[in-house]
């Protein structure tokens, strides 16, 4: 599997993994607070996650790999952003004009915001772990800026300094 590919997959991890957990758990074991944490995660960040995996897939049509796990790296702190306008959306469809406040949306946003990046930086570390592990053992191919050989320059620039 070539990089790129294993890190679109792995955007997927978020809505799968609290899935899997929640099955296993009716069937196999039972860890209640770990399910109840990961499905929160997607009943929270569900709407904006989707809105930032669609544009990092949409990204990563045309960019290098390595702009592309970058901008992966960074999607909690996408998320941050995302949160605003789902925040005030959320607001006014639960509490309507006359009981939205700044402060509720500040509250509001506030937490789920350290719960995205919380929770997202764990799937990160997670995700590129599992790049380092599977790539140790072949499952994942090498991109070519890794493994040393050649200039990081475009092709047809020379590095004059």
């Amino acid at each position: 599997m070539r990089a790129l590919t294993y890190f679109r997959v792995s955007l997927s991890a978020p809505l799968v993994l609290p899935l899997l957990v929640w099955g296993l758990s009716h069937w196999v074991w039972s860890f209640a607070s770990l399910t109840g944490f990961l499905l929160a995660s997607i009943v929270i960040g569900g709407v904006p996650y989707l809105i930032v995996t669609g544009a990092l897939l949409w990204f990563s049509r045309k960019a290098p790999f390595e702009s592309f796990a970058r901008a992966c790296s960074f999607a909690p702190l996408m998320m941050v952003g995302v949160f605003v306008p789902c925040t005030v959306v959320a607001l006014l469809a639960f509490e309507g004009v006359e009981g939205w406040t700044f402060n509720n949306f500040l509250a509001v946003w506030g937490i789920f915001s350290l719960y995205s990046i919380g929770v997202g930086y764990a799937y990160v570390v997670l995700t590129w772990s599992l790049y380092f592990l599977l790539r140790r053992i072949g499952v994942v191919t090498k991109p070519h800026w890794l493994d040393g050989a050649g200039s990081a320059e475009p092709a047809g620039r020379v590095n004059s300094g």
